[in-house]
């Protein structure tokens, strides 16, 4: 809704975009040409609900980007933790490759 404020008694005359008023309500007195100003707020009502549309989109963007972040973050955190218990099974393996071929020359040794 807009206004505009008589010139002759200041009465606040309210309207909205698609029926701009030519006269007063209250003492009749011409109003000014409101055409151009409506105009020109319904241009800045419009730029700020792209700049918002626009915004809306972009944080959805960055929520996206940021949850496909956290899955690679946690993928790497899996594969990390994989490599590790490879990494002690393989350490394991060969610590009892080695247990065992030192108990087997032990044990041989004592033969002789």
């Amino acid at each position: 809704m807009l206004s505009v404020n008589c010139p002759n008694c200041n009465a606040t005359n309210k309207f909205e975009r698609d029926a701009i008023p030519t006269f007063c309500s209250f003492c009749g007195a011409c109003l000014p040409d409101m055409k151009p100003y409506v105009q020109e707020a319904v241009r800045i009502a419009l730029e700020r609900e792209r700049e918002a549309a626009r915004i809306e989109s972009e944080y959805k963007r960055h929520e996206m980007r940021m949850e496909s972040e956290k899955q690679e973050i946690r993928k790497e955190k899996v594969r990390t933790f994989k490599d590790k218990v490879e990494l002690v099974r393989l350490i394991g393996i060969i610590l009892l490759i080695s247990l065992t071929f030192g108990f087997m020359f032990y044990v041989l040794n004592l033969g002789h």
